[in-house]
């Protein structure tokens, strides 16, 4: 602020320089003014006798007294019409004295004012700059302690938000760490139930192929026991069902058909059948179990044995 002050010293002195030099213009037609210049009035000759009483040949404008002829006549009596004249310049000199005065008050005012226009360009004025610099700098002082402040807490804040973040990037990691491991032991758990699922499939299946073999076996056994009957047409009926089991992909319920196959000699007199040998036979020759193959072959041993002997007998 010091600076600016110092700066704009040199348009304070061309201020007051221009100030001084309508001074000097002013005093000169104050000096050279012809009715400033002027003496006042000459008085008449009359009033002259009026005021001999007087210390000095001016005139008064504040006399309020006019003497008055007295009925003695002598030689020096005053007529009414010097009187009037007298009056008249009494009343001429005051107005000029009036006008006089007035026109140097306002050269005094314009004089003061000139003054005071100098005064401020050049002294005022620095002192109110310098006050107005005053307090700009304690607003500038204020400001920067505002600054520091708000600076204070910024940098609180900030630490306090880098803890806040920090704290956060170790909760987020820790969370991470227990979702990995739940994620892994759910994985777990999932693969436990796929197993789970996997076993009972197969425990279904195994127990859907037991009861189909179970019913299998009971159907097979309903079919000999109707085959070995005597009621003709329920006999044809349990043929054709032991045929057809004697197909199943399973090889328990076909070796247990070719068991019936192999007592129906006891059980029957008329036991041999065509197409129950030829089954026979496609199963000793193209069954895929070994174990049904063979017995396939003893029943079909059995069969030739007992047929033969039949036949010599």
């Amino acid at each position: 602020m010091s600076r600016k002050v110092g700066a704009n010293t040199p348009m304070y002195a061309i201020l007051a320089l221009v100030a001084a030099i309508i001074s000097m213009l002013v005093l000169t037609l104050f000096v050279s003014s012809p009715s400033l210049a002027s003496p006042l009035p000459a008085a008449s000759p009359t009033a002259s006798k009026v005021v001999q009483g007087s210390a000095t040949p001016t005139l008064a404008p504040t006399v309020t007294t006019v003497p008055v002829p007295t009925s003695t006549p002598d030689s020096d009596r005053v007529t009414q019409q010097e009187l009037m004249a007298v009056y008249k310049d009494l009343a001429e000199a005051n107005a000029q004295a009036v006008e006089s005065a007035h026109h140097t008050l306002n050269l005094i005012l314009v004089l003061a004012g000139i003054i005071g226009s100098i005064l401020t360009a050049t002294g005022i004025g620095a002192v109110v700059s310098a006050k107005e610099a005053n307090r700009l700098a304690k607003e500038a002082n204020q400001l920067a302690k505002e600054a520091n402040q708000l600076a204070k807490e910024a940098s609180q804040l900030t630490t306090q938000v880098s803890t806040n973040l920090q704290a956060l990037d170790l909760g987020k990691k820790q969370m991470q760490q227990d979702l990995e491991k739940v994620l892994n032991q759910s994985l777990d758990k999932i693969q436990q139930l796929e197993r789970l699922q996997m076993e009972l499939r197969d425990q279904i299946n195994s127990d859907a192929e037991i009861l189909t073999r179970l019913h299998a076996l009971a159907e097979v056994d309903r079919y000999a026991m109707g085959f070995f009957g005597d009621d003709t047409m329920r006999r044809k009926a349990a043929k054709k069902g032991l045929l057809q089991l004697s197909k199943n992909p399973d090889p328990i319920i076909r070796r247990e058909c070719l068991c019936v196959f192999a007592v129906m000699p006891d059980y029957l007199e008329d036991w041999f059948d065509e197409e129950i040998a030829a089954q026979i036979e496609h199963m000793v020759e193209k069954d895929k179990e070994r174990g049904v193959r063979k017995e396939a072959e003893a029943t079909k041993r059995k069969w030739q044995r007992l047929r033969g002997r039949r036949l010599r007998n």
